[in-house]
C-alpha cells in the first residue's frame, strides 16, 4: 500500500480536525467522506483513531475501514465504482430472470439472495410486494 497516500489522508483530516468528516474529490468527481472514529469523541490525537467510516456519492462503501484500506479505495476509485457497475446490470438481469419464474418456494428463495446482493450494492433492500404463499401452496390438508 503506499504510505504516500496514507500520509496524505492523515495530513487532510488532521487539517480537518481528528473528529470531523473529511472529502476527497477524485478526477471523476466523484466524493468519498472519511471520517477518523476515536473511543474517546473529544480526542484530537491521531493515535486514537480506530478505524474509519466512508461515505461516497456513487458507490455503496460499507463497513469501518483502516487507513490502509481507504488510501486503497481512494487509489482504485475507478476499479471499485467499475466493479460496482458492474454488479447493478447482474442485478438487473437476474431480477427479470426471477420474475419470470412461477411464484412459489423457488422464487421467494431467489428473490431472498437476490435481495441479498441488492444490498451489498446499494446500501438498503429493494422494495417489493411479498408472495402470498398460501395462495401458491394451498394447505394441503385444509378441507
Amino acid at each position: 500500500m503506499s504510505k504516500k497516500a496514507c500520509l496524505y489522508i492523515k495530513n487532510k483530516c488532521l487539517e480537518n480536525g481528528i473528529n470531523n468528516p473529511t472529502q476527497f474529490t477524485h478526477k471523476n468527481s466523484v466524493t468519498v467522506t472519511v471520517t477518523p472514529c476515536t473511543a474517546d469523541p473529544e480526542s484530537q490525537s491521531w493515535d486514537d483513531v480506530e478505524y474509519f467510516m466512508t461515505d461516497c456519492d456513487r458507490v455503496y462503501l460499507p463497513g469501518y475501514f483502516e487507513l490502509e484500506k481507504v488510501a486503497n479505495i481512494l487509489l482504485n476509485l475507478d476499479d471499485v465504482i467499475a466493479k460496482n457497475d458492474e454488479q447493478k446490470e447482474f442485478l438487473a438481469r437476474r431480477i427479470k430472470s426471477i420474475e419470470a419464474m412461477p411464484d412459489g418456494d423457488d422464487k421467494e428463495y431467489e428473490l431472498q439472495l437476490y435481495s441479498d446482493m441488492y444490498k451489498s450494492c446499494y446500501g438498503y433492500r429493494p422494495k417489493r410486494e411479498p408472495i402470498d404463499l398460501e395462495k401458491v401452496n394451498p394447505d394441503p390438508f385444509e378441507v
